[in-house]
């Protein structure tokens, strides 16, 4: 055998299982990892947690950059709690550079920023009031299963003797607001976003789901003592437009809430996707598990839907021992899901139409949206003018008329929404398709419900 083919050099696995992922890493960093951490690795503990320390060090390593702040989102909680980095010696930070705006002062003032991400390298962080840093890193490993690419682990490496401190502390920082997505970019939420008067909704829907929601986290107690399971089920259903998705958001803000989403629209998700989520919000009730436009299971397979169906089942119903479990789902049509999801009681106990809204309703969210600038007389006048508008039509007609305005520089009067609505209505039937009797765009049907209400489902 030519000698070429010998070779005393370490073999690197660069991709495995994660076990001996993880083992490689501790055996590629030992020396470095045991300098920082104080002790030998048999004396140290690998937490599997992820916190992503990098933001601060990108926010520092960028400073004087213009960055979109949103990338970097926990450096103000790990400011506090951080006094210095180190990197491994004679490692190159990789980091995945994107061009993005900084939406931070607002959508229409964004400025260029640069969107970075931390791309392996590990971290040693020194805390407050620990003597030793903690290891931060990401382990690569090859999942090895069916549709699943390469995946990672998110480590923390602690000396043991430090770790009721390095816990303390980490406790102590609160995570921004955001929705976990399943296979797909985390969705922010605003620190104020708790805020009900940013949906309009009509006396039913306030009753069922807003008054309902905030109920939940008040009778714990209560459906303990009568023995009753401690979780809760909605399904917003209705033409697109009328709030479901905002509700849903609203509902997202709440302070004691961990929210996690899957999107049907954008992605198919397997049993073992779902159940990844699910579990993941029972580990942290109280939770929210949003599943938006659950109608679009398997997009128009029958196979592929009941496939999926069965699966949400399966999360939902292994969620009966589950206490603090939230679960709202959105549709626009509910008539394509299985008789089981929606009629077996335990899967959803309000099932909530978001219709077309009245004309009273449409005059209540003018006058809200215009920010007190339309008196009652000036909104009843567009709202009729609005006639089946959708709340996402009216927007689009207090845009179209704000534009107005701002060429004249004047406030937005009843007149402006008047022509905007006509105008609408004029393109709606330009554009309007008789396929399945919809429209495209933003047409109106006459055979649109306006009525707003709700189907309880009972349970306690």
């Amino acid at each position: 055998m030519p000698n070429s083919l010998h070779t005393s050099k370490p073999v690197q696995l660069l991709l495995a299982p994660p076990a001996v992922a993880i083992q490689e890493f501790l055996n590629q960093h030992q020396t470095w990892l045991e300098a920082v951490i104080g002790c030998p690795l048999a004396e140290a503990v690998v937490l599997e947690f992820h916190l992503p320390f990098d933001h601060l060090v990108l926010d520092e390593m960028f400073a004087g950059i213009p960055v979109d702040s949103r990338c970097i989102s926990y450096r103000k909680v790990l400011k506090p709690v951080v006094t210095k980095w180190e990197l491994p010696p004679e490692s190159t930070p990789r980091i995945e550079l994107c061009m993005s705006r900084n939406r931070e002062g607002g959508i229409s003032e964004g400025r260029f920023g640069w969107d970075p991400h931390w791309s392996g390298t590990p971290l040693a962080i020194w805390l407050k009031k620990c003597p030793r840093a903690l290891v931060s890193a990401k382990v690569a490993y090859t999942a090895h299963k069916k549709g699943r690419g390469a995946a990672s682990r998110s480590l923390l490496i602690v000396n043991r003797s430090d770790m009721a401190a390095v816990l303390r502390t980490l406790e102590s920082i609160e995570p921004p607001k955001k929705i976990s997505m399943m296979g797909g970019r985390d969705i922010p939420l605003s620190s104020d976003g708790y805020c009900w008067d940013s949906v309009t909704l009509n006396a039913d829907l306030d009753r069922f789901v807003r008054q309902d929601f905030e109920s939940f986290f008040r009778r714990e107690e209560w459906f303990r003592r009568h023995n009753l399971p401690y979780r809760r089920g909605y399904l917003f259903y209705g033409p697109p437009g009328n709030g479901k998705t905002t509700a849903a958001r609203i509902m997202a803000s709440h302070p004691a809430i961990r929210a996690f989403g899957a999107d049907f629209r954008t992605a198919e998700y397997g049993p073992d996707q779902l159940s990844e989520i699910f579990d993941a919000a029972a580990a942290q009730a109280p939770s929210l598990v949003i599943l938006e436009d659950v109608d679009k299971v398997g997009s128009g397979d029958p196979e592929a839907m009941r496939h999926t169906l069965n699966g949400l089942l399966s999360c939902m119903d292994g969620l009966a021992t589950e206490d603090g479990v939230i679960v709202v789902a959105t549709a626009n049509d509910p008539a394509p899901l299985s008789a089981a999801l929606l009629k077996r009681p335990g899967r959803f106990d309000r099932v909530a139409l978001f219709a077309a809204p009245t004309q009273e309703l449409r005059q209540d969210y003018l006058a809200r949206v215009s920010a007190g600038r339309l008196d009652a007389p000036a909104a009843a006048a567009a709202a009729a003018a609005m006639d089946r508008f959708s709340f996402a039509q009216a927007r689009e007609a207090y845009i179209m008329a704000g534009q107005c305005a701002f060429d004249r520089g004047n406030d937005v009067t009843p007149d402006d929404l008047i022509r905007a609505a006509q105008q609408m209505k004029r393109e709606g039937r330009r554009l309007t398709t008789p396929v399945d009797g919809r429209g495209v765009g933003f047409s109106t049907h006459e055979n649109e419900a306006e009525e707003v209400g709700v189907r309880p489902v009972n349970r306690g």
